[in-house]
């Protein structure tokens, strides 16, 4: 995935970057671990990938709180402890990032639990912005930390994504009409998604409960199997060509609540009573997302029209 811009600013900037600030080469070697062509090693490595999302979001959390205490205290003793840390982290989220694509030989949530209690953010506290992008985040925890992220407060987080969101949806989904009995094959994916969604959301919840029986290993291990199993189903539906698109551009306007062509009363009332539950409330759109998307990229991408910037 990458972000493709022509805003004037941050194309100076990454300019600038490209030249001045070098990629970290790491001399950690590669894991000898070996994994065997089955579901079990499947979900290992998934299991892997999902872990080294969670570290690049706390590698980054960290690294933002190492700089931030750098700037903040006196001595240059301590400046040099958190400029240390800082350079440690962004190793550690380097092999994060590239755990997708390979094994390192070092435990990185180990790595993360000794720097961050080395940080001793408790006691140092948070920079301001910090209450700006968790709203459920204490004030008591921050302090008077010098940090150019503390003009993210002035932002409204509240208003805009969700209203931007809804813009973008109703500006690029295309209204295809659906083909002879294709709206039959519509209704037949989305039970099918809805019955993956539910599997889902109970082994969410088992886990979430901290079931002694149910690992995290687990539960990887579950949403894979289920997954591949819900695709081989879902292989003998025809999403191909105009039908496809037809069938995903339904599928889409019944999920966002937009007008459809083929879209009548009672399919609404249809897809209301089938995700009205509490075990699929949030999961549904997500879901049947990441389906469609692997069961047929290319109408999935043809359901949307392409608009020029």
């Amino acid at each position: 995935m990458g972000f493709v811009t022509n805003q004037k600013d941050i194309v100076k900037c990454a300019k600038k970057c490209y030249k001045e600030c070098f990629t970290i080469v790491n001399n950690v070697p590669q894991s000898k671990k070996k994994y065997r062509n089955n579901f079990n090693s499947y979900a290992e490595v998934d299991n892997a990938i999902a872990d080294s999302q969670t570290w690049i979001g706390e590698s980054s959390n960290l690294s933002q709180l190492s700089q931030t205490y750098m700037h903040s205290v006196k001595t240059k003793s301590e400046k040099k402890v958190y400029s240390d840390i800082c350079a440690i982290l962004s190793v550690v989220a380097q092999i994060a990032i590239d755990s997708a694509k390979r094994s390192f030989a070092i435990d990185v949530s180990k790595e993360i639990k000794y720097l961050r209690k080395k940080l001793n953010a408790d006691e140092m506290g948070y920079p301001k912005f910090w209450s700006a992008i968790h709203p459920s985040f204490s004030d008591e925890k921050v302090k008077r930390l010098r940090c150019p992220m503390n003009r993210l407060e002035n932002f409204d987080f509240r208003v805009a994504p969700r209203t931007r969101i809804k813009v973008e949806m109703e500006e690029t989904l295309k209204n295809v009409p659906l083909q002879k009995r294709a709206k039959c094959t519509a209704k037949a994916l989305l039970r099918r998604v809805n019955d993956y969604a539910k599997f889902i959301s109970k082994c969410k919840m088992r886990l979430l409960e901290e079931d002694a029986n149910y690992s995290k290993e687990n539960f990887n291990r579950d949403c894979y199997t289920a997954k591949q199993s819900l695709l081989w189903k879902c292989k003998s539906y025809n999403l191909k060509g105009e039908r496809g698109e037809g069938i995903y551009s339904y599928i889409f306007s019944l999920i966002y609540g937009m007008k459809h062509a083929d879209i009548t009363e009672i399919d609404k009332e249809w897809y209301a009573n089938m995700t009205d539950t509490p075990i699929t409330k949030g999961t549904m759109t997500t879901g049947i997302l990441n389906v469609l998307a692997d069961l047929n990229p290319k109408s999935f991408a043809g359901a949307f029209r392409q608009l020029d910037f």
